[in-house]
């Protein structure tokens, strides 16, 4: 089994050894590879033509003497909460709690702990996977739970199903997503019905609401060459549309109780991180502001679900012109 660099007397991971198990799904038109050990995480997702080019939609971990989930996977679940908590610290029902920080460069902590965690391998066939996670209250988050994650392929989509269950005494403030690394080549446009963006401080963490700025109108489209973007959008409103320069699309959707985008793209990047999320980044911070932040609760016993699908459309032919 990997090890991963990181234990709860160790709060700073460092990086995961490669994977002893790799799932590899298929479907008639995409091609899977899951790796339980690793948090969750896909390796890889590529489409396969009926010529037999073989396409990657996500980013593609590779062979690596050790992997980061931000250097190398393609994606990953987000839980108990997604993106950062400020400076660890958060309030609720009147117990005050401070989370280490769990990641190299970042001083607040990030993502959850599913990320960082080998899951269970419960079943699997040819087209899907159901992974799983028990996560007892220590450092890293101060409630007991338990989850479930679930791909499989249909045609030439992806589904994701995620599932939390507060397993704790006490009712648990939380939150769910998705990170994937979509491929971001020269010319990709990406469109999206959202209503305002949270302004980011120099630590990606908001601190102003505006409605949407030219530059980052998601409901125009905009176009990602040379643009800057690590942002939490509000009000999304059905599919986030990637269109690439060949004419090809890969359709993102979330369940109606991820309402909340988080879109990181590096400036001259070759990859979109798109995450149709639950709430805003610090969300648990945020709680009492003017606008809503998405922070949800799972009473005791209780079970919070969301999915997620990637859909991907192969270019017109030539000489076909699509409207």
């Amino acid at each position: 089994m990997p090890v991963a660099y990181w234990c709860n007397s160790q709060p700073m991971f460092a990086g995961f050894l490669p994977p002893s198990e790799r799932l590899l799904l298929r479907s008639d038109a995409l091609e899977l590879e899951v790796w339980p050990q690793l948090g969750a995480a896909v390796a890889a997702l590529a489409f396969r033509s009926p010529d037999g080019r073989r396409i990657p939609l996500f980013r593609e971990a590779g062979n690596r003497e050790r992997y980061t989930p931000v250097d190398h996977l393609s994606s990953w679940p987000l839980l108990p909460y997604s993106n950062r908590i400020r400076a660890g610290r958060f309030a609720y029902q009147g117990r005050q709690h401070i989370l280490p920080a769990n990641y190299p460069g970042v001083r607040h902590p990030l993502h959850g702990v599913g990320w960082l965690r080998a899951w269970r391998h419960l079943e699997s066939g040819v087209q899907h996977c159901a992974l799983g996670l028990n996560h007892h209250s220590n450092a890293h988050w101060p409630y007991n739970f338990s989850a479930q994650q679930h791909y499989w392929l249909e045609g030439s989509t992806l589904h994701s199903r995620l599932s939390l269950t507060n397993t704790s005494e006490l009712a648990m403030p939380c939150g769910l997503g998705q990170h994937p690394y979509v491929n971001c080549p020269t010319g990709t446009r990406i469109r999206a019905q959202v209503r305002g963006v949270w302004l980011s401080d120099d630590e990606a963490l908001p601190r102003a609401y505006e409605l949407l700025p030219q530059q980052w109108n998601l409901a125009a489209g905009i176009l990602l060459d040379n643009l800057y973007v690590d942002n939490c959008f509000d009000g999304l409103n059905g599919a986030i549309e990637v269109r690439w320069p060949d004419g090809s699309t890969l359709i993102v959707e979330g369940s109606p109780n991820l309402q909340f985008l988080v879109v990181y793209h590096p400036q001259g990047g070759d990859y979109v991180c798109l995450e149709p999320v639950s709430h805003m980044p610090d969300a648990f911070n945020h709680q009492c502001a003017a606008r809503d932040s998405g922070m949800l609760v799972l009473q005791p016993g209780a079970t919070l679900q969301v999915t997620h699908r990637y859909s991907y459309q192969p270019a017109p032919p030539r000489g076909i012109n699509c409207l």
